[in-house]
Parts: structure tokens; sequence; C-alpha cells
């Protein structure tokens, strides 16, 4: 009898101190090939890329003096594309590199200034290689979303998005637009 007993404590013990491994979620991923909208207008992203936009998205694209930013937002405010990797002197085109392998989980800022955890990602690819991450929240009022471009075999910050959660598929038409000159 004590036997059975320290059996089945040993047996509780062990499946209430298991913990499921917890992953990020990962959505997509959108493969293929970019696609090009013919009535969207085509903005410079970067040196190297480019990006379409619907009509009704309005500001400068890529501007700068001292190194390139960017904002392009829609009419209603409620989807924002950006970037602004500048130190005191100059900015960069990219940001931070991910570190290797990629992390489950990534910190930003929203539009107000706090920190959020990014913990959804999306990954775009092209055939069978992966092109770029967008790592988002599931914010119900506004989501913040950090997406990086592969270049040179690493992923580096290319875009910060801000947008509404009913706005996610018009986030990816976009991103899938974006291609090498």
């Amino acid at each position: 009898m004590m036997l059975r007993l320290l059996g089945w404590s040993i047996i509780c013990l062990m499946i209430s101190g298991c913990k499921k491994e917890q992953h990020l979620p990962v959505t997509g991923p959108s493969c293929g090939e970019p696609f090009s909208q013919e009535s969207w207008i085509t903005e410079t992203l970067k040196s190297d890329y480019t990006i379409q936009f619907p009509d009704n998205y309005m500001g400068p694209g890529m501007t700068g003096f001292e190194g390139p930013m960017f904002l392009k937002t829609r009419d209603d405010n409620n989807v924002q594309f950006s970037y602004a990797f500048c130190n005191g002197l100059y900015c960069k085109e990219f940001g931070d590199t991910l570190e290797e392998p990629t992390p489950n989980t990534i910190f930003s800022t929203d539009r107000s200034g706090q920190s959020v955890q990014l913990t959804v990602r999306r990954v775009y690819c092209r055939g069978e290689d992966s092109e770029s991450i967008l790592f988002y929240n599931n914010n119900a009022v506004e989501r913040t979303g950090k997406y990086y471009m592969k270049i040179d075999g690493k992923l580096v910050e290319a875009l910060n998005i801000y947008y509404a959660d009913a706005s996610q598929g018009e986030i990816t038409s976009i991103l899938r637009t974006i291609t090498k000159k």
C-alpha cells in the first residue's frame, strides 16, 4: 500500500512539474515571388529596394540628409510604416541584426513609446529561401511590428510597422511588394 502511494505521488509530481515548451507562434510562411500592384505607388524603401503602397498612403517615403529615414502613413492613421535608425551623427538604412538562431520573442516600442513584447512572427520567402520576418504582437487595438530583411545572409531590422488588427492582410500585401532594384 505504501509503495503504491509513493508511486502515485512520484507520478503526480512528474506530471505537475512538467511544463509545456513554449514556442513563438509562426504564421505563414508567405512564400512566392513578390508581386507588383500596377495601380499602387512605388516608393524607394532603401537604396537597393522598392516598396509599393495603395494611393491612400501619405508621407515622404525615404528622405534624409544625414542618412535615410522613411515614413508612410495611411490616410486614416491606422497604419504606419517607418524607420529612422539614427545616432547623434547620422542615420543608417538598417537597424539591429537579429541574433542566430532567430529568437522566439523580441521587444519593441509602440507609438506611445511603451515597451511591447512581439510574440508572433510571419516568415516571408521566395521559393525555399527565407527572405524576411515580421515580428508583431496580438494587441487588439493596435499592433506593433518589426520587419527584418535578409541582407548578406543576416536578418537586419528594416521597418517599424504600427497597424490596426483588421489591416493584417493589407500589411502582408504591401510587404510582398518589396523588391530589389
